[in-house]
């Protein structure tokens, strides 16, 4: 018998210490979420089957969905070599051989030090 993906996820993060359960009526944060950068499927589309997202979703007890807002992440440098994390605002979209994946516009890259 086949595992839903939801159950999947919640399996995983059953596994992973220390999670906080969800607290309703709390401020809602847009999750951030693991992303390779180098994943480029086409044009500003980015692919969300990477283990560290998967890992990411699971942490967060998130499933991902079509129309749901992320910030990607990933480990980058500065122009000095100091160590920053490289930020991207995405949507969420379906994409027909690859599924579900990571929308994100050129404009909305920012680079935040460690």
């Amino acid at each position: 018998m086949r595992m839903s993906l939801k159950r999947q996820f919640l399996r995983i993060a059953d596994r992973i210490p220390d999670l906080e359960p969800h607290i309703f009526g709390t401020k809602h944060v847009t999750p951030h979420v693991y992303c390779d950068f180098n994943g480029l499927i086409q044009a500003e589309m980015y692919s969300l089957n990477g283990v560290g997202t998967a890992l990411d979703f699971a942490r967060l007890r998130i499933v991902p969905f079509a129309s749901q807002r992320l910030i990607l992440y990933d480990a980058d440098c500065g122009d000095d070599g100091s160590p920053t994390w490289l930020l991207a605002s995405a949507l969420v979209t379906e994409h027909e051989p690859f599924g579900l994946v990571a929308k994100v516009s050129r404009e909305s890259f920012r680079s935040q030090p460690r």
